[in-house]
Protein backbone atom coordinates (compact mmCIF):
# COMPACT_ATOMS: atom_id res chain seq x y z
CA UNK A 1 0.00 0.00 0.00
CA UNK A 2 1.71 3.19 -1.25
CA UNK A 3 1.72 6.77 0.17
CA UNK A 4 -0.14 8.07 -3.12
CA UNK A 5 -3.11 5.52 -2.40
CA UNK A 6 -3.24 6.51 0.87
CA UNK A 7 -3.46 10.12 0.48
CA UNK A 8 -6.45 9.69 -1.89
CA UNK A 9 -8.40 7.14 0.38
CA UNK A 10 -7.71 10.30 2.98
CA UNK A 11 -8.83 12.67 0.79
CA UNK A 12 -12.04 10.64 0.59
CA UNK A 13 -12.86 10.57 4.02
CA UNK A 14 -12.05 14.02 4.87
CA UNK A 15 -14.54 14.99 2.63
CA UNK A 16 -17.17 13.52 3.88
CA UNK A 17 -16.01 14.21 7.68
CA UNK A 18 -16.15 17.72 6.33
CA UNK A 19 -19.18 17.37 5.14
CA UNK A 20 -20.30 16.54 8.59
CA UNK A 21 -18.99 19.40 9.81
CA UNK A 22 -20.40 21.63 7.21
CA UNK A 23 -23.83 21.12 8.63
CA UNK A 24 -23.04 21.23 11.79
CA UNK A 25 -21.07 24.81 11.56
CA UNK A 26 -24.68 25.56 9.30
CA UNK A 27 -26.44 24.46 12.14
CA UNK A 28 -24.85 26.64 14.95
CA UNK A 29 -24.41 29.88 12.91
CA UNK A 30 -27.73 29.82 11.58
CA UNK A 31 -29.33 29.09 15.29
CA UNK A 32 -27.71 33.13 16.33
CA UNK A 33 -30.99 33.61 14.04
CA UNK A 34 -33.49 31.40 15.49
CA UNK A 35 -34.08 29.56 18.66
CA UNK A 36 -34.65 26.14 16.53
CA UNK A 37 -31.33 26.78 14.60
CA UNK A 38 -29.17 24.24 16.23
CA UNK A 39 -31.80 21.34 15.67
CA UNK A 40 -30.99 21.43 11.94
CA UNK A 41 -27.87 19.34 13.26
CA UNK A 42 -30.30 16.59 14.08
CA UNK A 43 -32.09 16.29 10.63
CA UNK A 44 -29.24 16.81 8.92
CA UNK A 45 -26.62 14.34 10.39
CA UNK A 46 -29.58 12.03 11.29
CA UNK A 47 -30.70 12.09 7.67
CA UNK A 48 -27.14 11.39 6.57
CA UNK A 49 -25.90 9.35 8.73
CA UNK A 50 -26.38 5.77 7.14
CA UNK A 51 -25.51 6.87 4.12
CA UNK A 52 -22.10 8.36 5.04
CA UNK A 53 -21.52 4.74 6.51
CA UNK A 54 -21.98 3.00 3.56
CA UNK A 55 -19.94 5.54 1.78
CA UNK A 56 -16.89 5.01 4.14
CA UNK A 57 -17.67 0.95 3.49
CA UNK A 58 -17.90 1.75 -0.06
CA UNK A 59 -14.54 3.05 0.51
CA UNK A 60 -12.88 1.02 2.71
CA UNK A 61 -13.69 -2.24 1.06
CA UNK A 62 -13.60 -1.02 -2.32
CA UNK A 63 -17.42 -2.40 -2.85
CA UNK A 64 -19.57 -0.83 -5.72
CA UNK A 65 -22.61 -2.51 -4.01
CA UNK A 66 -22.17 -0.15 -0.87
CA UNK A 67 -21.40 2.45 -3.35
CA UNK A 68 -24.87 2.43 -4.85
CA UNK A 69 -26.50 1.50 -1.86
CA UNK A 70 -25.41 5.06 -0.30
CA UNK A 71 -27.05 7.23 -3.28
CA UNK A 72 -30.13 5.32 -2.65
CA UNK A 73 -30.16 6.29 0.89
CA UNK A 74 -29.39 9.77 0.02
CA UNK A 75 -32.45 9.82 -2.50
CA UNK A 76 -34.52 8.57 -0.11
CA UNK A 77 -33.54 10.34 2.90
CA UNK A 78 -33.59 13.76 0.53
CA UNK A 79 -37.02 13.14 -0.62
CA UNK A 80 -38.46 12.21 2.86
CA UNK A 81 -37.22 15.21 4.41
CA UNK A 82 -38.69 17.81 1.70
CA UNK A 83 -41.82 15.40 2.47
CA UNK A 84 -41.87 15.59 6.29
CA UNK A 85 -41.55 19.24 5.87
CA UNK A 86 -44.53 19.59 3.74
CA UNK A 87 -46.45 17.30 5.55
CA UNK A 88 -45.41 19.80 9.25
CA UNK A 89 -46.17 22.83 7.34
CA UNK A 90 -49.77 21.69 6.19
CA UNK A 91 -50.98 20.04 8.92
CA UNK A 92 -48.71 21.05 12.18
CA UNK A 93 -47.91 17.48 12.89
CA UNK A 94 -45.05 14.51 12.24
CA UNK A 95 -44.70 12.72 9.00
CA UNK A 96 -46.95 9.61 9.76
CA UNK A 97 -50.22 7.83 8.69
CA UNK A 98 -52.67 10.19 10.51
CA UNK A 99 -50.78 12.96 8.97
CA UNK A 100 -51.07 11.78 5.48
CA UNK A 101 -54.88 11.18 5.83
CA UNK A 102 -55.01 14.75 7.52
CA UNK A 103 -53.23 16.33 4.18
CA UNK A 104 -55.17 14.20 1.85
CA UNK A 105 -58.60 15.62 3.66
CA UNK A 106 -57.28 19.27 3.19
CA UNK A 107 -55.88 18.58 -0.40
CA UNK A 108 -57.81 20.70 -2.60
CA UNK A 109 -59.22 17.97 -5.17
CA UNK A 110 -61.72 20.36 -6.49
CA UNK A 111 -58.93 22.68 -7.83
CA UNK A 112 -56.82 20.09 -9.04
CA UNK A 113 -59.58 18.55 -11.45
CA UNK A 114 -60.41 22.07 -11.98
CA UNK A 115 -56.67 22.65 -13.06
CA UNK A 116 -55.70 18.59 -14.38
CA UNK A 117 -59.17 16.67 -15.15
CA UNK A 118 -61.08 14.33 -12.92
CA UNK A 119 -57.68 11.75 -12.94
CA UNK A 120 -55.42 14.58 -11.74
CA UNK A 121 -53.99 12.04 -9.60
CA UNK A 122 -52.31 10.27 -12.54
CA UNK A 123 -49.94 13.71 -12.83
CA UNK A 124 -48.30 12.11 -9.80
CA UNK A 125 -46.82 9.61 -12.57
CA UNK A 126 -44.61 11.55 -14.59
CA UNK A 127 -43.46 12.93 -11.08
CA UNK A 128 -43.05 9.10 -9.50
CA UNK A 129 -41.05 8.24 -12.94
CA UNK A 130 -38.70 11.32 -12.93
CA UNK A 131 -37.58 10.54 -9.37
CA UNK A 132 -37.11 6.88 -10.06
CA UNK A 133 -35.45 7.70 -13.29
CA UNK A 134 -32.77 9.98 -11.44
CA UNK A 135 -31.94 7.33 -8.57
CA UNK A 136 -31.55 4.35 -12.11
CA UNK A 137 -29.43 6.71 -13.45
CA UNK A 138 -27.13 7.82 -10.68
CA UNK A 139 -27.32 4.57 -9.82
CA UNK A 140 -26.32 2.90 -12.79
CA UNK A 141 -23.21 5.88 -13.10
CA UNK A 142 -21.58 5.17 -9.98
CA UNK A 143 -22.34 1.17 -10.85
CA UNK A 144 -19.98 1.54 -13.98
CA UNK A 145 -17.67 4.83 -12.00
CA UNK A 146 -16.45 2.04 -10.01
CA UNK A 147 -16.65 -0.85 -11.97
CA UNK A 148 -12.64 -1.07 -11.39
CA UNK A 149 -12.26 -2.31 -7.65
CA UNK A 150 -8.17 -0.59 -8.17
CA UNK A 151 -9.66 2.69 -8.47
CA UNK A 152 -11.28 5.00 -5.55
CA UNK A 153 -15.00 6.20 -5.90
CA UNK A 154 -14.65 8.91 -8.53
CA UNK A 155 -14.77 12.43 -8.03
CA UNK A 156 -17.90 12.25 -10.02
CA UNK A 157 -19.55 10.06 -7.77
CA UNK A 158 -18.87 12.01 -4.59
CA UNK A 159 -19.76 15.42 -6.81
CA UNK A 160 -23.71 13.52 -7.07
CA UNK A 161 -22.98 12.41 -3.15
CA UNK A 162 -22.28 16.01 -2.18
CA UNK A 163 -25.06 17.42 -4.36
CA UNK A 164 -27.98 15.37 -2.17
CA UNK A 165 -26.45 16.58 0.97
CA UNK A 166 -26.46 19.98 0.28
CA UNK A 167 -29.82 19.76 -0.98
CA UNK A 168 -31.12 18.22 2.33
CA UNK A 169 -28.95 20.97 4.36
CA UNK A 170 -30.93 23.60 2.30
CA UNK A 171 -34.30 22.15 2.93
CA UNK A 172 -33.32 21.95 6.69
CA UNK A 173 -32.66 25.96 6.45
CA UNK A 174 -35.40 26.30 4.55
CA UNK A 175 -37.75 24.31 7.68
CA UNK A 176 -35.81 26.11 10.12
CA UNK A 177 -36.70 29.72 9.05
CA UNK A 178 -40.21 29.01 8.63
CA UNK A 179 -40.46 27.62 12.20
CA UNK A 180 -38.63 31.11 13.78
CA UNK A 181 -41.26 31.86 16.06
CA UNK A 182 -41.67 28.31 17.33
CA UNK A 183 -39.14 27.65 20.31
CA UNK A 184 -36.43 24.94 20.66
CA UNK A 185 -38.43 23.01 23.14
CA UNK A 186 -41.78 22.75 22.06
CA UNK A 187 -40.39 21.72 18.67
CA UNK A 188 -38.42 18.83 20.60
CA UNK A 189 -41.47 18.48 22.85
CA UNK A 190 -43.77 17.60 20.08
CA UNK A 191 -41.33 15.92 17.60
CA UNK A 192 -42.42 17.71 15.12
CA UNK A 193 -38.60 17.50 13.90
CA UNK A 194 -37.21 14.04 13.27
CA UNK A 195 -34.24 12.56 11.47
CA UNK A 196 -35.48 10.65 8.33
CA UNK A 197 -34.88 6.97 10.33
CA UNK A 198 -36.99 7.75 13.00
CA UNK A 199 -39.72 9.15 10.29
CA UNK A 200 -39.28 5.09 8.76
CA UNK A 201 -39.53 4.16 12.06
CA UNK A 202 -42.75 5.99 12.75
CA UNK A 203 -44.39 5.35 9.74
CA UNK A 204 -43.55 1.50 9.97
CA UNK A 205 -44.88 2.00 13.29
CA UNK A 206 -48.37 3.27 12.63
CA UNK A 207 -48.69 0.51 9.64
CA UNK A 208 -48.22 -2.30 12.32
CA UNK A 209 -50.59 -0.36 15.00
CA UNK A 210 -53.44 0.46 12.32
CA UNK A 211 -53.12 -3.48 11.27
CA UNK A 212 -53.73 -4.33 14.70
CA UNK A 213 -56.32 -2.04 15.86
CA UNK A 214 -60.00 -2.28 14.72
CA UNK A 215 -61.47 0.62 13.61
CA UNK A 216 -58.37 2.70 14.25
CA UNK A 217 -58.96 2.59 18.49
CA UNK A 218 -56.77 0.36 20.65
CA UNK A 219 -57.63 -2.61 22.49
CA UNK A 220 -58.12 -1.40 26.23
CA UNK A 221 -62.40 -1.34 26.83
CA UNK A 222 -63.28 -1.62 30.53
CA UNK A 223 -66.98 -3.16 31.13
CA UNK A 224 -67.51 -0.55 33.47
CA UNK A 225 -66.27 2.76 34.57
CA UNK A 226 -63.80 2.50 37.87
CA UNK A 227 -65.15 4.22 40.76
CA UNK A 228 -62.87 6.53 41.09
CA UNK A 229 -63.25 7.56 37.41
CA UNK A 230 -66.69 8.12 37.60
CA UNK A 231 -66.69 10.43 40.32
CA UNK A 232 -63.91 12.66 38.01
CA UNK A 233 -66.42 12.14 35.46
CA UNK A 234 -69.47 13.19 37.10
CA UNK A 235 -67.51 16.41 38.61
CA UNK A 236 -66.98 17.48 34.71
CA UNK A 237 -70.61 16.54 34.24
CA UNK A 238 -69.45 14.31 31.17
CA UNK A 239 -71.03 10.97 31.68
CA UNK A 240 -73.39 10.58 29.11
CA UNK A 241 -74.03 6.58 28.81
CA UNK A 242 -76.59 6.81 31.71
CA UNK A 243 -79.69 7.48 31.49
CA UNK A 244 -79.77 11.57 31.58
CA UNK A 245 -82.11 12.54 34.52
CA UNK A 246 -85.31 14.67 34.47
CA UNK A 247 -83.07 17.70 32.91
CA UNK A 248 -83.15 15.74 29.91
CA UNK A 249 -86.93 16.11 29.36
CA UNK A 250 -88.49 18.03 26.33
CA UNK A 251 -89.38 21.31 27.10
CA UNK A 252 -91.50 23.98 25.32
CA UNK A 253 -89.63 24.97 21.64
CA UNK A 254 -88.41 28.50 22.12
CA UNK A 255 -87.32 28.80 18.63
CA UNK A 256 -88.90 28.13 14.96
CA UNK A 257 -86.30 28.99 13.02
CA UNK A 258 -82.96 28.30 13.72
CA UNK A 259 -79.75 29.20 11.40
CA UNK A 260 -76.41 27.65 11.84
CA UNK A 261 -73.22 28.97 9.96
CA UNK A 262 -70.57 27.10 9.95
CA UNK A 263 -67.08 28.94 9.11
CA UNK A 264 -64.76 27.66 7.67
CA UNK A 265 -61.24 27.39 9.86
CA UNK A 266 -62.46 30.39 11.72
CA UNK A 267 -60.09 30.53 14.67
CA UNK A 268 -61.89 33.11 17.39
CA UNK A 269 -58.15 34.50 17.52
CA UNK A 270 -58.99 36.04 13.92
CA UNK A 271 -61.74 38.17 15.12
CA UNK A 272 -60.34 41.59 16.27
CA UNK A 273 -62.24 43.08 18.95
CA UNK A 274 -61.10 39.00 21.21
CA UNK A 275 -57.44 39.14 19.87
CA UNK A 276 -56.18 42.89 19.72
CA UNK A 277 -52.79 41.57 17.70
CA UNK A 278 -55.01 41.02 14.37
CA UNK A 279 -54.43 43.73 11.90
CA UNK A 280 -56.76 46.44 12.39
CA UNK A 281 -60.24 46.29 9.89
CA UNK A 282 -59.77 43.00 9.06
CA UNK A 283 -63.08 41.60 10.94
CA UNK A 284 -65.20 44.46 11.86
CA UNK A 285 -68.75 42.68 11.23
CA UNK A 286 -67.27 39.50 13.37
CA UNK A 287 -66.03 42.41 15.80
CA UNK A 288 -70.00 43.51 16.12
CA UNK A 289 -71.53 40.45 16.54
CA UNK A 290 -68.78 39.26 18.89
CA UNK A 291 -69.36 42.53 20.89
CA UNK A 292 -73.42 43.30 21.05
CA UNK A 293 -74.50 39.39 21.05
CA UNK A 294 -74.27 36.02 23.68
CA UNK A 295 -70.49 35.36 22.59
CA UNK A 296 -68.24 32.05 24.03
CA UNK A 297 -64.56 33.00 24.83
CA UNK A 298 -64.26 29.55 25.45
CA UNK A 299 -65.85 27.39 23.05
CA UNK A 300 -63.41 24.65 21.34
CA UNK A 301 -63.05 23.04 17.93
CA UNK A 302 -64.67 19.10 19.18
CA UNK A 303 -62.63 17.87 15.93
CA UNK A 304 -61.22 18.23 12.49
CA UNK A 305 -60.85 18.56 9.51
CA UNK A 306 -64.19 19.72 7.74
CA UNK A 307 -65.81 16.07 7.65
CA UNK A 308 -65.51 15.26 11.47
CA UNK A 309 -66.27 18.98 12.53
CA UNK A 310 -69.69 19.05 11.20
CA UNK A 311 -69.90 15.13 12.62
CA UNK A 312 -68.97 16.39 15.94
CA UNK A 313 -71.16 19.48 15.21
CA UNK A 314 -74.50 18.07 13.71
CA UNK A 315 -74.53 14.66 15.96
CA UNK A 316 -72.34 15.84 18.80
CA UNK A 317 -70.06 12.56 18.08
CA UNK A 318 -66.28 12.41 17.85
CA UNK A 319 -66.26 8.80 15.88
CA UNK A 320 -66.64 9.99 12.46
CA UNK A 321 -65.09 6.94 10.92
CA UNK A 322 -67.40 4.76 13.08
CA UNK A 323 -70.58 6.86 12.17
CA UNK A 324 -69.61 6.22 8.32
CA UNK A 325 -68.91 2.78 8.64
CA UNK A 326 -72.27 2.16 11.22
CA UNK A 327 -74.77 4.75 10.40
CA UNK A 328 -78.11 5.25 12.49
CA UNK A 329 -76.90 8.10 15.66
CA UNK A 330 -79.58 10.53 15.98
CA UNK A 331 -78.35 14.08 14.60
CA UNK A 332 -79.59 17.40 14.84
CA UNK A 333 -82.01 16.68 11.59
CA UNK A 334 -83.32 13.40 12.30
CA UNK A 335 -84.38 14.36 16.29
CA UNK A 336 -85.78 18.10 14.44
CA UNK A 337 -87.70 16.13 11.67
CA UNK A 338 -89.34 14.31 14.40
CA UNK A 339 -90.32 16.96 15.90
CA UNK A 340 -91.39 18.79 12.60
CA UNK A 341 -88.74 21.24 11.66
CA UNK A 342 -87.91 20.36 8.07
CA UNK A 343 -83.82 20.57 7.54
CA UNK A 344 -81.94 22.71 5.35
CA UNK A 345 -78.16 21.85 4.40
CA UNK A 346 -76.41 24.12 2.15
CA UNK A 347 -72.55 24.23 0.60
CA UNK A 348 -70.81 25.76 -1.93
CA UNK A 349 -68.54 22.80 -2.76
CA UNK A 350 -69.66 20.22 -5.10
CA UNK A 351 -71.68 17.08 -3.75
CA UNK A 352 -69.52 14.89 -5.69
CA UNK A 353 -66.06 16.04 -3.97
CA UNK A 354 -64.96 13.51 -1.58
CA UNK A 355 -68.46 11.80 -1.66
CA UNK A 356 -70.32 14.45 0.32
CA UNK A 357 -73.51 14.12 -0.91
CA UNK A 358 -73.68 10.33 -0.49
CA UNK A 359 -72.13 10.68 3.06
CA UNK A 360 -74.00 13.45 4.07
CA UNK A 361 -77.40 11.14 3.18
CA UNK A 362 -75.72 8.26 4.43
CA UNK A 363 -74.93 9.93 8.05
CA UNK A 364 -78.13 12.14 8.41
CA UNK A 365 -80.28 9.20 7.68
CA UNK A 366 -82.87 10.98 5.38
CA UNK A 367 -83.77 13.13 7.33
CA UNK A 368 -82.74 16.51 5.65
CA UNK A 369 -85.69 18.01 3.47
CA UNK A 370 -83.15 19.05 0.99
CA UNK A 371 -79.63 18.83 0.18
CA UNK A 372 -78.13 22.18 -1.59
CA UNK A 373 -74.23 21.76 -2.95
CA UNK A 374 -72.55 23.83 -6.10
CA UNK A 375 -74.88 21.78 -8.31
CA UNK A 376 -77.91 22.24 -7.12
CA UNK A 377 -77.83 25.90 -6.06
CA UNK A 378 -76.61 26.89 -9.77
CA UNK A 379 -79.71 24.80 -11.33
CA UNK A 380 -82.27 26.99 -9.04
CA UNK A 381 -80.65 29.98 -8.73
CA UNK A 382 -78.58 30.36 -11.67
CA UNK A 383 -75.34 31.03 -9.44
CA UNK A 384 -72.61 32.03 -11.69
CA UNK A 385 -69.50 31.96 -9.46
CA UNK A 386 -66.71 29.27 -9.89
CA UNK A 387 -63.84 29.46 -7.43
CA UNK A 388 -61.22 26.87 -7.17
CA UNK A 389 -63.85 25.04 -4.49
CA UNK A 390 -66.99 26.11 -6.40
CA UNK A 391 -69.25 29.08 -5.70
CA UNK A 392 -68.24 32.13 -3.56
CA UNK A 393 -69.73 32.49 -0.66
CA UNK A 394 -71.08 35.61 -1.50
CA UNK A 395 -73.34 33.67 -3.99
CA UNK A 396 -74.37 31.29 -0.94
CA UNK A 397 -75.50 33.67 0.99
CA UNK A 398 -77.73 35.56 -1.60
CA UNK A 399 -78.94 31.60 -2.42
CA UNK A 400 -79.41 30.99 1.15
CA UNK A 401 -81.84 34.05 1.87
CA UNK A 402 -83.78 33.04 -1.61
CA UNK A 403 -84.50 30.00 -0.36
CA UNK A 404 -85.27 30.84 2.88
CA UNK A 405 -87.74 33.33 1.35
CA UNK A 406 -89.14 30.75 -1.38
CA UNK A 407 -92.59 30.09 -0.73
CA UNK A 408 -91.99 26.39 -0.13
CA UNK A 409 -90.38 27.26 3.24
CA UNK A 410 -92.11 25.52 6.15
CA UNK A 411 -92.77 27.65 9.12
CA UNK A 412 -90.85 25.68 11.27
CA UNK A 413 -86.73 24.68 10.28
CA UNK A 414 -83.17 24.24 10.58
CA UNK A 415 -80.67 25.21 8.00
CA UNK A 416 -76.84 24.83 8.28
CA UNK A 417 -75.05 26.42 6.33
CA UNK A 418 -70.78 25.34 5.69
CA UNK A 419 -69.05 28.06 3.98
CA UNK A 420 -65.28 27.76 1.51
CA UNK A 421 -63.89 31.43 1.06
CA UNK A 422 -61.43 31.32 3.96
CA UNK A 423 -59.90 27.56 2.94
CA UNK A 424 -56.45 27.70 0.74
CA UNK A 425 -56.96 29.37 -2.10
CA UNK A 426 -58.19 31.88 -0.86
CA UNK A 427 -61.47 33.83 -2.33
CA UNK A 428 -62.12 37.37 -2.03
CA UNK A 429 -65.29 37.79 -4.63
CA UNK A 430 -67.99 39.74 -4.68
CA UNK A 431 -68.59 43.63 -4.34
CA UNK A 432 -65.62 46.19 -4.99
CA UNK A 433 -66.11 47.26 -1.26
CA UNK A 434 -64.64 44.17 -0.56
CA UNK A 435 -61.53 44.12 -2.24
CA UNK A 436 -58.66 45.48 -0.19
CA UNK A 437 -54.94 45.01 0.12
CA UNK A 438 -54.11 43.98 3.40
CA UNK A 439 -50.94 42.46 1.92
CA UNK A 440 -51.81 38.55 2.87
CA UNK A 441 -54.18 36.50 0.77
CA UNK A 442 -55.88 35.04 3.71
CA UNK A 443 -56.43 38.31 5.45
CA UNK A 444 -58.13 40.03 1.97
CA UNK A 445 -59.90 36.85 2.19
CA UNK A 446 -61.09 37.12 5.82
CA UNK A 447 -61.46 40.54 5.25
CA UNK A 448 -64.07 39.39 1.85
CA UNK A 449 -65.67 37.29 4.22
CA UNK A 450 -66.75 39.05 7.08
CA UNK A 451 -67.89 41.28 4.79
CA UNK A 452 -70.49 39.20 3.31
CA UNK A 453 -71.51 37.61 6.51
CA UNK A 454 -72.47 41.16 7.83
CA UNK A 455 -74.58 41.26 4.81
CA UNK A 456 -75.96 38.45 4.91
CA UNK A 457 -77.11 38.66 8.76
CA UNK A 458 -78.35 42.19 8.25
CA UNK A 459 -80.34 41.02 5.18
CA UNK A 460 -82.09 38.35 7.87
CA UNK A 461 -82.47 40.95 10.24
CA UNK A 462 -84.47 43.22 8.33
CA UNK A 463 -86.83 41.06 7.15
CA UNK A 464 -89.32 39.95 10.10
CA UNK A 465 -90.55 37.55 8.42
CA UNK A 466 -87.49 35.61 9.07
CA UNK A 467 -86.48 37.78 12.33
CA UNK A 468 -88.51 37.49 15.10
CA UNK A 469 -88.73 36.50 18.81
CA UNK A 470 -89.17 33.05 17.00
CA UNK A 471 -85.50 32.83 15.73
CA UNK A 472 -81.78 32.07 16.42
CA UNK A 473 -79.16 32.68 14.48
CA UNK A 474 -75.80 31.03 15.73
CA UNK A 475 -72.29 32.02 14.07
CA UNK A 476 -69.58 29.38 14.91
CA UNK A 477 -66.79 27.77 12.59
CA UNK A 478 -66.64 23.88 11.58
CA UNK A 479 -63.03 23.60 13.01
CA UNK A 480 -60.24 25.96 14.26
CA UNK A 481 -57.79 27.20 11.88
CA UNK A 482 -55.91 24.79 9.64
CA UNK A 483 -54.60 27.37 7.34
CA UNK A 484 -54.48 30.97 7.66
CA UNK A 485 -51.77 32.94 9.38
CA UNK A 486 -50.84 31.45 12.70
CA UNK A 487 -52.30 34.70 15.30
CA UNK A 488 -52.29 32.47 18.31
CA UNK A 489 -48.50 31.24 17.49
CA UNK A 490 -49.36 27.42 17.70
CA UNK A 491 -47.25 24.48 16.97
CA UNK A 492 -49.66 21.86 16.86
CA UNK A 493 -52.82 21.13 15.16
CA UNK A 494 -54.57 20.34 18.02
CA UNK A 495 -58.14 21.93 18.31
CA UNK A 496 -58.21 25.54 19.58
CA UNK A 497 -61.28 28.28 20.28
CA UNK A 498 -63.27 29.07 17.93
CA UNK A 499 -66.03 31.92 17.90
CA UNK A 500 -69.67 30.79 19.07
CA UNK A 501 -71.65 33.64 18.93
CA UNK A 502 -75.81 32.99 19.26
CA UNK A 503 -78.44 36.14 17.47
CA UNK A 504 -81.38 36.80 18.64
CA UNK A 505 -84.21 39.46 19.77
CA UNK A 506 -85.49 36.88 22.30
CA UNK A 507 -82.11 35.28 24.00
CA UNK A 508 -84.22 34.71 27.17
CA UNK A 509 -83.53 30.75 26.81
CA UNK A 510 -79.80 31.51 27.05
CA UNK A 511 -79.71 34.35 29.60
CA UNK A 512 -78.00 32.38 31.81
CA UNK A 513 -75.49 31.23 30.63
CA UNK A 514 -71.24 32.62 31.26
CA UNK A 515 -69.50 33.66 28.89
CA UNK A 516 -66.29 32.09 29.69
CA UNK A 517 -67.89 28.76 30.22
CA UNK A 518 -65.69 25.83 28.42
CA UNK A 519 -68.02 23.98 25.41
CA UNK A 520 -67.21 22.35 22.34
CA UNK A 521 -68.89 21.91 18.97
CA UNK A 522 -69.91 18.73 20.47
CA UNK A 523 -72.66 20.94 23.05
CA UNK A 524 -73.66 23.12 20.39
CA UNK A 525 -76.32 20.46 18.62
CA UNK A 526 -77.64 19.08 22.71
CA UNK A 527 -78.42 22.69 23.06
CA UNK A 528 -80.08 23.59 20.10
CA UNK A 529 -82.19 20.32 20.19
CA UNK A 530 -83.54 21.44 23.78
CA UNK A 531 -84.20 24.71 22.07
CA UNK A 532 -86.53 23.43 19.82
CA UNK A 533 -88.19 21.05 22.37
CA UNK A 534 -86.55 17.81 21.33
CA UNK A 535 -84.80 15.30 23.47
CA UNK A 536 -81.44 14.74 23.79
CA UNK A 537 -80.12 10.96 22.73
CA UNK A 538 -78.10 8.65 24.71
CA UNK A 539 -75.75 8.85 21.60
CA UNK A 540 -74.80 12.32 21.61
CA UNK A 541 -71.30 13.03 23.61
CA UNK A 542 -71.99 16.62 24.35
CA UNK A 543 -74.14 18.37 26.91
CA UNK A 544 -76.73 21.71 27.00
CA UNK A 545 -75.11 24.40 27.14
CA UNK A 546 -77.31 25.25 30.04
CA UNK A 547 -76.03 22.56 32.19
CA UNK A 548 -73.18 22.35 34.77
CA UNK A 549 -70.51 21.03 32.46
CA UNK A 550 -67.67 23.61 32.18
CA UNK A 551 -65.07 21.33 29.97
CA UNK A 552 -64.22 21.00 26.18
CA UNK A 553 -63.61 17.65 24.67
CA UNK A 554 -61.92 17.62 21.81
CA UNK A 555 -60.56 14.98 19.18
CA UNK A 556 -57.90 14.56 16.14
CA UNK A 557 -56.89 12.02 13.83
CA UNK A 558 -54.60 9.62 15.77
CA UNK A 559 -57.06 8.83 18.20
CA UNK A 560 -55.88 11.96 20.28
CA UNK A 561 -58.61 13.18 23.23
CA UNK A 562 -58.18 16.39 24.84
CA UNK A 563 -60.12 17.91 27.72
CA UNK A 564 -59.73 21.70 28.55
CA UNK A 565 -60.88 23.21 31.71
CA UNK A 566 -61.06 26.01 33.95
CA UNK A 567 -59.15 23.73 36.58
CA UNK A 568 -56.51 22.62 34.01
CA UNK A 569 -53.23 24.37 33.43
CA UNK A 570 -52.81 22.78 30.50
CA UNK A 571 -55.35 20.90 28.06
CA UNK A 572 -55.29 16.99 29.17
CA UNK A 573 -54.74 14.42 26.82
CA UNK A 574 -55.30 11.13 26.36
CA UNK A 575 -54.51 8.29 23.44
CA UNK A 576 -58.02 5.71 22.57
CA UNK A 577 -56.63 2.01 23.21
CA UNK A 578 -53.91 2.90 26.08
CA UNK A 579 -55.12 1.44 29.78
CA UNK A 580 -53.13 2.99 32.26
CA UNK A 581 -52.16 7.08 32.88
CA UNK A 582 -50.34 8.46 36.34
CA UNK A 583 -52.87 11.24 36.32
CA UNK A 584 -56.53 10.36 37.78
CA UNK A 585 -57.86 13.05 35.18
CA UNK A 586 -56.03 11.47 32.20
CA UNK A 587 -57.39 7.67 33.54
CA UNK A 588 -60.74 9.10 33.92
CA UNK A 589 -60.95 10.52 30.53
CA UNK A 590 -59.34 7.41 29.18
CA UNK A 591 -61.48 5.34 30.49
CA UNK A 592 -64.60 6.88 29.89
CA UNK A 593 -63.93 7.13 26.07
CA UNK A 594 -62.68 3.85 26.02
CA UNK A 595 -65.76 2.46 27.26
CA UNK A 596 -67.55 4.17 24.97
CA UNK A 597 -65.72 3.65 22.11
CA UNK A 598 -66.81 -0.44 22.97
CA UNK A 599 -70.47 -0.20 22.79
Amino acid sequence: MNLKYLFKRGIVVMTMVMLMFISGASALLLSRFSQAGFLVTWPVLGDFFLPLCFVLLAQIFRNRVCAVIAVLLAFVSVILRIFAMVIRNETFMPLGLDSLSLLWEHTDHNGLRAIFGDFYYLWLIPLVIAVVGAMIYFCARVWYATRNKRRIIPDSWITVFAVLFVISICSSTVYMFRQKRTTAEEIMESKLVRPVPLVVAKLAGDIVDRALKDDGVGGYFPERLPEESAELLFAWNVETLKPQGAENFPEPAAYDRVIVIAVESLDLAFIKAYNPAMPSGITPELDKLFKENLSFTNCFSAAQPTSWGLTALLMSRLDYRRELNQPGNPSLFAIGNKIGYAGYYFSPVSGSFGGNRKTYMKLFDGALERFFFWEELRKKFNSVSHEAWGMADYELFDAVYRQLKSPDMPEKFVAVISTIDIHPPYTVAGNDDCKHDFKSDFLNSLHSFDRHLGNFIRRIKSDPELYNQRTLLVVTADHSATHGENYLKRTDFNPARIPLIFISPNLKPLENLKKDKYCSTLDITPTLVRLIGGQIPRSFMGRDLRERKNCAISRIPGDLLFVNAPELPEPLCVKLGEKKYDSPEAQALNDYFNLYYSN
